[in-house]
């Protein structure tokens, strides 16, 4: 299965930070990467507004919560995207927490839904199949994360979280 929900934050991430380091280092076309990023900060305007912690407008384009739960309950990504906006502790883990509390919202906001009289029927199909090998990623995170021990994410989400 390809997960492509999970790849949206990272991508814009990636493509900030990557704006944000070369603006400092080049000499010619200070113009187009001023272009780039206005036309990022438009066409993504929902992520882009939410990682700010700013007002998200429904008329915002990617403003749909789905792509930081799809990207935070992805094991491949989980948090560490994070660590390419090079946050101070304090912004970095108060950002955690708005998304934390989003993926605590959206999910009362289904649970509140089903117990409203709606019925929930899953049906799964379980197919033997050979296993496809695995393909090469974009983003590499590394779950031993040996890196991670430099302070930056100090808020474990299943440990501070009271519901």
């Amino acid at each position: 299965m390809l997960v492509t929900a999970s790849l949206v934050v990272p991508a814009v991430v990636h493509l900030m930070v990557h704006l944000r380091d070369i603006k400092e280092n080049i000499l010619f076309c200070n113009k187009l990467v001023q272009q780039l990023e206005s036309s990022l900060e438009k066409r993504f305007a929902g992520v882009i507004n939410r990682l700010n912690q700013s007002v998200i407008e429904p008329k915002d384009p990617f403003n749909d919560p789905v792509y930081f739960m799809a990207v935070v309950l992805d094991p491949s990504f989980k948090f560490y995207w994070l660590r390419d906006l090079k946050l101070p502790v304090n912004d970095e883990n108060r950002l955690k927490q708005s998304i934390i509390q989003l993926i605590l919202d959206e999910t009362s906001k289904n649970l509140t839904t089903l117990s409203n009289g709606n019925s929930l029927s899953m049906t799964t199909t379980f197919t033997s199949s050979t296993p496809k090998p695995k393909r090469r990623k974009l983003f590499i995170y590394n779950d031993n994360n040996d890196d991670h021990s430099n302070g930056l994410t100090t808020l474990d989400p299943g440990t501070e979280l009271e519901i």
